[in-house]
């Protein structure tokens, strides 16, 4: 994220990332405000693109929802540049919303479900299902 195209395009991950999870709700209020509070009028209009994306998102079928991600994510760096690179302040405010939302789980409600990313192979588990929870140990490969 060295240059505001870079930041750009990391936070319209991040906050795309975020549409169809848990974490949407609080990651659009942070945003709305970081926009509210360094945007212009035609910058703040990316708020109501975001809820339009949202909305999109949630609602189409999964193995359509990656493609329709990266068109977003290309809207939203688009909208997000400029204000980067017109803002060192509003740089470091989006900075520190995407290292929350891609870093911090500690943003995240006690109930919310997070994806790991991890692979596990080999699991044992006589014909029950596997849940992979907290710090509970594991037996079996993990890759």
């Amino acid at each position: 994220m060295t240059t505001p195209a870079d930041l750009a395009a990391t936070a319209a991950g991040a906050l795309v990332g975020a549409m169809s999870t848990d974490l949407w709700g609080l990651a659009k209020q942070q945003f709305t405000q970081l926009v509210r509070r360094h945007g212009n009028d035609q910058e703040q209009g990316v708020l109501v693109r975001m809820d339009d994306f949202q909305q999109d998102l949630v609602s189409i079928p999964e193995v359509e929802r990656e493609t329709t991600q990266r068109v977003y994510e290309r809207r939203i760096a688009r909208d997000l540049q400029p204000l980067t690179e017109r803002s060192s302040e509003a740089a470091d405010d989006l900075r520190q919303l995407v290292h929350e939302l891609m870093g911090d789980l500690r943003i995240a409600s006690p109930d919310t479900v997070i994806n790991s990313g991890q692979t596990f192979r080999n699991i044992k588990t006589g014909g029950g299902d596997f849940n992979f929870v907290g710090r509970d140990q594991i037996r079996g490969e993990r890759s």
